[in-house]
């Protein structure tokens, strides 16, 4: 077991499927969803709601973004700066992309870097510390929607495997190993990576409501910069909103993400 004070699921995301617009749980609490062919909505006060774009092939887990979605689907950019200089632009470019079949979940990135030579990655043994402690690329996955609990997983250039479940907000227990895979590799100006995760991999509540909590975060570890693609300022919203789901007596019945 890991203890660690995550950047997490107090700073999460709500993710889409395609026909969440017609189907939002009554907990939701982002933006409203983008309209095709966007696939990311902000507001004044941070929130993010992103969509997950259904495709009718799966991905070819290469790592080199060659597929047509790439350039069909608009990406996720407009990162946020964690650290060093909270709330400001990132420095370094990152596209990503979110995509569904039938039976995954795919996660894919574009990670530029002004100066690759730089880059820091080392580390291939699955869970190993150095994972983060070099360039990575962390997604979060609150299933449940309740901004408490999560699985995560995180990648580097290598193509390195780090997953975990969060729990309670802060503990990380990386003891806890699923099935996924990711492929990673470099080019001129940085690098990039494909990550599937199987729905049968993960956990979630069966109903008609397919919405889920998510975060992305990027690591540039020679420039000691962290940067999600929703900030944090939503954190006291969210202890508000668990303090208010903890008075009620019951919750309704969240989403079966696929659909």
């Amino acid at each position: 077991m890991t203890r660690t004070m995550l950047w997490t699921v107090l700073a999460m995301a709500s993710l889409l499927s395609p026909v969440a617009a017609q189907a939002i749980d009554s907990d939701f609490d982002g933006p409203p969803a983008p309209a095709p062919p966007q696939v990311i909505a902000r507001d004044s006060n941070g929130g993010v709601t992103v969509r997950a774009v259904r495709i009718p092939e799966p991905v070819v887990l290469d790592g080199k973004l060659d597929d047509p979605y790439y350039t069909q689907i608009p990406a996720i950019d407009g990162f946020i700066q964690q650290e060093p200089n909270e709330g400001q632009p990132a420095t370094e470019k990152t596209e990503a992309w979110i995509f569904v079949d039938d039976k995954n979940l795919y996660v894919s990135a574009r990670l530029w870097d002004s100066e690759p030579d730089r880059m820091v990655a080392n580390e291939m043994r699955r869970d190993h510390m150095n994972i983060s402690r070099g360039a990575s690329f962390a997604v979060v996955l609150d299933t449940f929607y309740d901004r408490r609990n999560g699985f995560y997983f995180e990648t580097n250039p290598l193509g390195a495997i780090r997953d975990g479940l969060i729990s309670n907000e802060s503990d990380l227990n990386t003891d806890w190993n699923t099935v996924w895979d990711v492929n990673a590799s470099r080019f001129e100006g940085g690098w990039m990576l494909e990550i599937v995760i199987p729905f049968k991999s993960l956990r979630y509540r069966e109903g008609t409501s397919p919405v889920w909590g998510i975060q992305l975060k990027r690591q540039v570890t020679w420039k000691n910069e962290d940067s999600p693609f929703e900030s944090s300022p939503r954190r006291q919203r969210w202890l508000e909103s668990r303090r208010r789901r903890a008075r009620e007596t019951s919750s309704s019945s969240r989403s079966r993400f696929p659909a």
